[in-house]
């Protein structure tokens, strides 16, 4: 699988792709290391350049996938259809204390 090189900063490429199977019930991947700490770890030091920088890469990601390219495994679609599955999903992690402000949540 090739790199797109029209992205700016490093990202992950894509080596191997597996299939389910007995052993491992789920699609799985492995892809190229990239050095680094995530940008989210850290503070925004030059919001204007970050803002510009980010956008330039969500735009050149934004881009029709290539035709080799794996087809997508049943995701996408009106978010209504995934709307009983959320509630659900937002209830169990709420129970567990993982989330706070369910509402904060559902307003997002």
């Amino acid at each position: 699988m090739a790199a797109r090189p029209r992205l700016l900063p490093p990202v992950p490429v894509p080596q191997r792709l597996g299939e389910p199977s007995a052993r491992f019930p789920r699609p799985w991947i492995v892809t190229t290391w990239v050095p680094g700490a995530p940008a989210d770890h850290g503070p925004v030091t030059r919001a204007a350049e970050a803002a510009t920088a980010l956008a330039a890469f969500l735009t050149a990601l934004h881009q029709p996938a290539p035709e080799q390219a794996p087809a997508g495994r049943g995701l996408g679609g009106p978010l209504a259809d995934y709307s009983e599955d959320f509630a659900k999903q937002l209830a169990l992690v709420t129970e567990l204390g993982h989330i706070y402000d369910p509402d904060a949540v559902r307003a997002v």
